[in-house]
C-alpha cells in the first residue's frame, strides 16, 4: 500500500462515508443505465399507466389498488382500460394512515374522512378496512381474471 493510502487509512479508519455514497449511488445510476436502458422514462405516472396500458392491450383486467386516497390512479386506470368485464377495486380505510410513516406522514395522513371517491364507473369498487384484513376475505370470494390465460 501508498503511504498516502496508509496515512489516509489511518486519519480516516472507516473511510469517507459520503464518498462511499456517491460511489455507491454512481454504481447505481451505471447499472440502472445498462439495464433500463430502452425502457422509457415518464414525468408523470399517468405516462407510465398509458404505457402499461398499451402493453397490456384491451383484455379484461382485475385492477386492485392498495391506498386509494382520493382515486385518482384508479379513476385513471379504468379509464384507460374500457374492457366491459375489467373490474377496479379500491382497498383503503378512507381514515388515512393507520400509524405514523415518518416526520413527513403522522397518523391519518391521507384521509378521506371515511368518505369513498366518487367515480361514475361501474366497473371501480371500494373495500373500506386494513388490507390485512379485507384482501384475504376479497380473494376467497371471486376469481380473478387471468389475461396471462389469453
Amino acid at each position: 500500500m501508498s503511504r498516502k493510502r496508509e496515512l489516509i487509512a489511518k486519519v480516516l479508519p472507516n473511510g469517507l462515508p459520503f464518498a462511499d455514497i456517491l460511489n455507491n449511488n454512481a454504481a447505481f445510476v451505471a447499472m440502472r443505465r445498462r439495464r433500463f436502458s430502452g425502457i422509457p422514462e415518464f414525468a408523470e405516472r399517468i405516462g407510465l399507466y398509458r404505457h402499461l396500458a398499451t402493453m397490456v392491450g384491451g383484455v379484461p383486467i382485475d385492477y386492485l389498488e392498495f391506498g386509494v386516497w382520493k382515486g385518482d390512479s384508479i379513476r385513471s386506470w379504468s379509464g384507460l382500460n374500457a374492457h366491459p368485464e375489467s373490474r377496479f377495486v379500491g382497498f383503503d380505510t378512507f381514515e388515512g394512515l393507520p400509524e405514523d410513516w415518518g416526520s413527513d406522514h403522522p397518523k391519518g395522513t391521507f384521509t378521506t374522512q371515511g368518505q369513498t371517491p366518487s367515480i361514475d364507473d361501474t366497473r371501480v369498487s371500494f373495500i373500506k378496512g386494513l388490507f390485512q384484513q379485507t384482501l384475504k376475505p376479497f380473494l376467497a370470494s371471486r376469481p380473478l381474471i387471468s389475461w396471462v390465460e389469453r
